[in-house]
């Protein structure tokens, strides 16, 4: 992720998995290519509404 400059594959780590069910138990973490995708889709989305506002 951008803010802590970790790949997104850190969430398939044994200790964040953990970590995530202790905090909110039955959350379903997407796979890396899932969160790529839709960052992916939602940063060609919203630079065309920049590119507008702009």
């Amino acid at each position: 992720c951008a803010t802590s400059a970790r790949p997104f594959n850190i969430i398939l780590n044994k200790w964040y998995k953990i970590e995530v069910e202790m905090l909110c138990p039955g959350t379903v973490i997407p796979h890396p290519t899932t969160i790529s995708r839709d960052l992916q889709s939602l940063y060609v989305g919203m630079s065309k509404y920049v590119a507008q506002y702009l």
